[in-house]
């Protein structure tokens, strides 16, 4: 079915020749007959072919690049409990990586770049010498602070590549002079600990909820 329609334009004036002049109405024909959708089978609006996404692998960029990929991933990991349990294990294949790309990646990547985390003595002594030589970030969980001094200190001695030593401890109840007491002697230790190591020094904070200080102990 077709319509007309006309449009009556009206008196227009030519600024160009200083006169006016009637324009013709424009008739527009309209074609409203409905238009019929073509039919398409359903199958040809369903994709029959499987969507491939391509994976990144880093296996196959240079190991160089991998390594340092690595290197900001154990970094990154949140420090890991030391215990009884699980010292003795290979703990570079304990990561949530899969187990054979774990095992391609070098200890000593692992080891140097993740931190660790000690509550007591018990662990070190099933820690293999290779893991205690290569570990660079340890976190003491101290506990309530006495009049004890932190022999913590000692562990500059097991872990010979150390060069960030936390310790996290629990002020309750204790004035200014405890705390300022056992800071300075943990200043003091540290020097000695770090003479007799003879490496180098060690990045040492403390960590207190809000409070706490860091300090760069020799050279």
């Amino acid at each position: 079915m077709t319509q007309s329609l006309t449009i009556s334009k009206a008196q227009c004036y030519d600024y160009e020749f200083g006169c006016g002049y009637h324009q013709q109405p424009l008739t527009y024909t309209l074609d409203t007959t409905p238009q019929s959708i073509p039919s398409v089978p359903i199958s040809e609006l369903i994709s029959t072919k499987s969507s491939t996404f391509s994976h990144f692998r880093i296996s196959s960029l240079p190991l160089e690049i991998q390594h340092h990929i690595y290197r900001f991933y154990f970094s990154a990991l949140a420090p890991l409990e030391l215990t009884t349990a699980n010292a003795g294990k290979s703990l570079h294949l304990q990561t949530s990586l899969p187990l054979i790309l774990a095992i391609s990646i070098p200890r000593e990547i692992y080891y140097t770049h993740a931190t660790f985390s000690l509550s007591s003595y018990a662990p070190i002594e099933i820690l293999p010498r290779a893991a205690c030589t290569s570990i660079r970030r340890i976190r003491v969980s101290y506990g309530k602070l006495g009049k004890q001094t932190p022999e913590w200190a000692g562990a500059l001695q097991i872990f010979p590549s150390v060069v960030e030593l936390v310790f996290v401890v629990e002020l309750i109840r204790l004035g200014a002079m405890v705390r300022d007491g056992w800071c300075e002697c943990v200043r003091e230790t540290m020097k000695n600990a770090i003479y007799l190591r003879g490496r180098g020094g060690i990045l040492v904070r403390v960590e207190c909820g809000k409070w706490g200080f860091e300090e760069w102990i020799g050279q």
